[in-house]
């Protein structure tokens, strides 16, 4: 199969206001029909001055000082030793879609069959990572964010994801 992915924007530098996707499937073997699993889009906005506002669902509400959820832990060191070192997304998508449903019991590999990003060569896709998440039918989406966006979260007893990078440098 292969897909073709256009978003149209205007000569100005605005934000698209549309996306366009489209599969084309082919099959070798005649008779046999292909199948369509999953498609996704992602977008983010990254031009000066068009940020998309850091969206508050609980806004005014008082937070409380400690929130303790139930989330699985996982080890992505334990896992599959040729992946396991590479698995930091797929592994974080499995304990929150076990959290939300412990009856499912995936392991991490079984996302990161799924998550794998061809291009990159790797699985730190997040656009992928949240596409994985949807596939199982969960609203699922990457937050360029602050804390109070993660408290609100973990104060309505959702459970959160981080992607952290940092620094020695304090600058």
């Amino acid at each position: 199969s292969s897909a073709r992915r256009r978003a149209t924007a205007t000569s100005s530098g605005e934000t698209a206001s549309k996306i366009q996707v489209k599969a084309v499937l082919r099959t070798v073997e005649g008779g046999k029909t292909p199948t369509l699993r999953d498609i996704s889009a992602t977008s983010k906005n990254t031009l000066e001055g068009q940020a998309i506002p850091v969206y508050h669902p609980n806004a005014g509400m008082e937070l409380p000082e400690k929130v303790l959820l139930d989330t699985p832990a996982y080890s992505q060191m334990r896992r599959d030793g040729a992946i396991g070192s590479v698995i930091c997304s797929p592994t974080t998508m499995t304990m929150l879609i076990n959290d939300r449903n412990p009856e499912l019991d995936l392991f991490p590999e079984e996302l990161a069959l799924r998550d794998y990003d061809f291009n990159y060569e790797g699985f730190g896709n997040w656009a992928y990572t949240t596409a994985v998440g949807s596939a199982f039918g969960y609203s699922v989406s990457c937050h360029y964010s602050d804390l109070d966006f993660v408290r609100h979260e973990l104060a309505a007893g959702r459970s959160v994801a981080l992607s952290v990078r940092y620094s020695r440098n304090p600058s």
